[in-house]
């Protein structure tokens, strides 16, 4: 009878199951994968708000000194670093920052020279592409702090180009790459060439693992000097 009973009950559940129909597995388990990915910024690829990136001056090269006065080719170089990024705001772009940084002074700096500054610009988390400028300076003064100066400049430019509704990083960088230059320019200073910038795009970051790195090298040059400076863009974390 019990037997019976049992047989009768498994054969009303499999008549219902064959009826209703039950969702296969496989889509239960794919929900929550296509959930994450509607939910991310920039795809499978978009850099995590753990994630930090260092960019670096890591050598300024000489490869012609200025020739002020016959036999006398000493140079005194300092460069004016700025960075423009988008502030991260919980893994998404936010509004643009400024971060400036001044190497030291380096007294009698000849051809061929090398000087290691191995100074940050930049050491945090980015969601999106870089602006890097760098200004190139031969110190001729000792009575006003032309590199303070310029900073401040670049500041202002910065802020009013803000006020007018820029938000681009790499127009921002040119505002402040010619706010640097100009500064410079009205000093007792010399420029050695106007202001470079460069960019670092969010693929770059994006391909560097833990600790991996790239370099990059510009050149900064004028009538009579010439000099090469050499970045490291690393993941730190």
């Amino acid at each position: 009878m019990k037997t019976r009973l049992c047989s009768t009950l498994l054969s009303i559940v499999l008549l219902v199951v064959a009826i209703l129909g039950v969702p296969p597995l496989a889509q239960a388990s794919e929900q929550p994968l296509a959930t994450v990915e509607a939910v991310s910024p920039a795809g499978p690829t978009a850099i995590g708000p753990g994630e930090i990136f260092r960019i670096r001056l890591t050598r300024l090269h000489c490869n012609d000194a200025q020739e002020e006065f016959p036999f006398f080719n000493h140079d005194e170089p300092y460069v004016t670093l700025a960075a423009i990024d988008l502030e991260p705001i919980l893994a998404f772009p936010g509004t643009p920052q400024l971060t400036i940084a001044v190497t030291p002074y380096y007294d009698a700096v000849d051809d061929g020279d090398n000087r290691f500054p191995n100074l940050n610009v930049l050491n945090e988390n980015v969601q999106d592409r870089v602006a890097v400028i760098a200004q190139v300076v031969e110190r001729d003064t000792n009575v006003i702090d032309v590199a303070d100066m310029a900073a401040d400049a670049a500041r202002a430019a910065f802020e009013d180009a803000l006020a007018a509704g820029e938000s681009d990083p790499e127009d921002l960088g040119r505002v402040v790459a010619d706010a640097l230059h100009t500064a410079v320019e009205g000093s007792d200073d010399d420029a050695i060439g106007p202001a470079t910038l460069f960019m670092v795009t969010q693929l770059e970051f994006d391909g560097l693992a833990v600790n991996g790195s790239f370099t990059r090298s510009i050149t900064a040059q004028s009538n009579n000097a010439n000099y090469t400076l050499t970045f490291e863009i690393r993941r730190t974390a």
